[in-house]
């Protein structure tokens, strides 16, 4: 029997000639494993790898629904994902790093291999974290959580004092100054 690891490394020699397509109809094994990510239905993903002097062009695409939390409060909300993306594997032998190096696009879609296998579930797994927003929330609008009694904003304002207090990026530097002239 087949580890599940193994489902998504894909032995070079079966790439042909003139290239190879996969249909992966629910990658969802793979996006459990980002943390605070969950599949909603299937999430599935078109591939298209060919292969050319060493060279392993893989152009794709994800599609489906993820449940994730809002940053700002902490509900759990869906964010769909219609993600096609490019990704170039090199032999380990062709990378070259320098201590100080600046990445171009190309470089940031670049990934060595060594051996007769590339791992296609790191490629699936990766392309789904780069397609969520770095800041995940619910709505534009999103007010958050109260900083002193945790209270969803959202769902109307809460009575505790903290939130009552200045707010702004300067808040902390008026209660210090509101502090030395009481001493």
């Amino acid at each position: 029997m087949k580890n599940i690891a193994d489902r998504w490394l894909l032995a070079l020699e079966d790439i042909p000639s003139k290239g190879l397509e996969l249909a992966y109809d629910d990658i969802g094994e793979l996006v459990t494993e980002l943390e605070g990510i969950e599949p909603v239905g299937e999430v599935s993903a078109l591939l298209r790898l060919d292969r050319s002097n060493g060279e392993i062009r893989v152009t794709g695409s994800i599609k489906g629904r993820v449940s994730v939390a809002c940053d700002r409060c902490l509900n759990r909300f869906h964010q769909q994902i219609d993600h096609p993306f490019f990704y170039l594997f090199l032999p380990q032998e062709r990378a070259s790093f320098s201590p100080e190096m600046t990445l171009n696009t190309r470089d940031m879609e670049t990934a060595f291999y060594s051996g007769p296998t590339i791992d296609l579930g790191d490629v699936l797994r990766e392309q789904v974290a780069l397609e969520l927003p770095v800041r995940l929330l619910c709505r534009s609008g999103c007010k958050g959580l109260c900083p002193g009694c945790g209270r969803d904003l959202n769902q109307g304002p809460c009575n505790c004092t903290v939130a009552k207090g200045p707010s702004g990026p300067f808040a902390a530097l008026a209660a210090l100054k509101d502090k030395e002239g009481e001493e």
